[in-house]
């Protein structure tokens, strides 16, 4: 489920509004009245019109500056909160974060009345077998709260009752439903890729530079260090050559499958060292590519000349 909101960012262009401020207001004190006699001067005229409309942009520019650095602010400065946490008693502790139109994070009732702010908190409910922690925290906040938002529904009837009011009110729900339950009601599942998180950089200004990092992000994910530190211990160097390995296998994928590549595809090719050697070659430069033997090909080209020889051939 996904919502945006567009924001005022005035970032490059607050120094082009300054300037083309400070451009008008120099033209109009220099080029005279805008009114001579009966007749309006044209360029005198023309730059009130742009030292107007410069001067409210660059006041809207200053206010968001200001706003930022405030918030920039209150986010560093100690409150003086730290070990007070507890149970509300009263509202006017949260009469500044409190949301009128019932969008937002949804705390329950207080005296008589729903508690719904945007506090920046985790809350965890506790609760026995049918103490309505589901109908009385869990599905109002996934309808009170309007950003985007993951739900985890492990039995699955928390979704069905979501799902239509949700897709009522505009909101692109995705369901991964990997056991198919209540598909009459949820019907297909969707599917999720996280190769295509690598893909996707191949097409977008930019991307190539990020392709490494995620690819040493998934292979630790896949293969983290077993130490609580984080370290491998006596066996960081076998650690980090499979880590390796992993990447390359990833990014062989999906540079020649492109978005039909899964983690599948790589665990075969893995699995496969005659396969994993062949493309190996491949990559440094030191195989033969024949029409009828492409490299994606599983099969190991036959005959002297395309033969691996591991002994002759070093792969780095």
């Amino acid at each position: 489920m996904n919502t945006s909101t567009a924001r005022h960012q005035p970032g490059r262009p607050f120094i082009l509004t300054l300037g083309v401020t400070i451009a008008a207001g120099y033209v109009l004190q220099t080029s005279g009245p805008i009114v001579l006699g009966p007749h309006i001067q044209p360029v005198p005229a023309v730059s009130a019109a742009i030292l107007a409309i410069a001067g409210f942009k660059l006041l809207a520019d200053l206010l968001w500056l200001l706003g930022t650095l405030l918030s920039w602010l209150q986010a560093v400065m100690p409150t003086g909160l730290k070990g007070t946490s507890g149970l509300i008693k009263s509202l006017r502790e949260l009469k500044d974060e409190l949301i009128e139109n019932g969008r937002g994070q949804y705390w329950g009732f207080f005296k008589g009345r729903e508690v719904i702010s945007d506090t920046q908190a985790v809350s965890v409910v506790v609760g026995t077998t049918g103490s309505n922690k589901t109908t009385g925290m869990a599905l109002p906040n996934a309808l009170s709260i309007r950003d985007a938002k993951v739900i985890f529904d492990f039995k699955g009837s928390s979704t069905c009752q979501l799902v239509r009011p949700l897709r009522e009110r505009g909101e692109r729900v995705r369901i991964l439903n990997f056991a198919d339950k209540y598909k009459d009601i949820l019907g297909e599942t969707n599917h999720y890729n996280p190769m295509c998180v690598i893909t996707d950089c191949f097409g977008r200004p930019g991307g190539l530079l990020e392709v490494n990092e995620i690819l040493e992000e998934m292979a630790h994910q896949i293969r983290p260090n077993p130490n609580s530190d984080g370290s491998g211990g006596e066996n960081e160097y076998f650690y980090n050559g499979s880590r390796s390995l992993i990447e390359f296998v990833i990014l062989t994928c999906c540079l020649i499958d492109g978005e039909e590549a899964t983690l599948a595809d790589a665990l075969n090719l893995l699995m496969n060292r005659e396969s994993l050697l062949h493309h190996a070659l491949w990559a440094c430069g030191k195989l033969p590519l024949e029409p009828e033997n492409p490299p994606h090909s599983d099969t190991t080209p036959e005959g002297d000349e395309a033969a691996l020889d591991l002994s002759s051939d070093t792969v780095h």
